[in-house]
């Protein structure tokens, strides 16, 4: 039987080769959600991602982001994924979710969805060089062709 823990420099030459032709989508991450201010901080988030529990505990206004948050274009050890990571990778498209907090519902949710909305698209504006909005299938494969990421919305219940 094969074990990939002991592939050959040829092999592992081959499977970095094909993976960096092929088209990679990961289908789902929080990172829109943590780049969007958002009041209170939501205690289901305070121990997520080295947020201090202080920052659970209080109304901070409507303005405020997790400690260490710089936007989608920096490499963030409190983000799983960035721009540079998603290079890294080798990654093809990325699918943001927007996510609700229980804080907000039912009253808020449209108005905080709008703001990740927005927020999407501002760091889609902010690094245009690197990602892009994509809508088709087409839309990927010209990113990738140009050397731009994809990104595209999702909404998760």
């Amino acid at each position: 039987m094969y074990s990939y823990s002991n592939i050959n420099e040829i092999d592992e030459e081959k499977a970095e080769k094909i993976h960096r032709n092929s088209i990679i989508i990961d289908t789902h991450c929080d990172t829109l959600i943590h780049l969007t201010p958002r009041p209170p901080i939501s205690v289901y988030f305070s121990s997520y991602f080295d947020v201090p529990r202080e920052y659970a505990a209080a109304d901070l206004g409507p303005n405020v982001t997790y400690p260490g948050m710089k936007g989608l274009g920096v490499r963030s050890d409190s983000l799983s994924v960035d721009i540079p990571k998603m290079y890294e990778g080798g990654q093809t498209c990325q699918v943001f979710s927007m996510w609700m907090e229980p804080e907000y519902k039912p009253e808020r949710c449209v108005k905080h969805t709008m703001r990740m909305v927005d927020k999407f698209y501002s760091e889609l504006e902010a690094n245009s060089d690197k990602i892009s909005l994509t809508t088709t299938a087409e839309d990927i494969i010209e990113a990738k062709g140009e050397g731009r990421i994809s990104a595209m919305l999702s909404v998760e219940s």
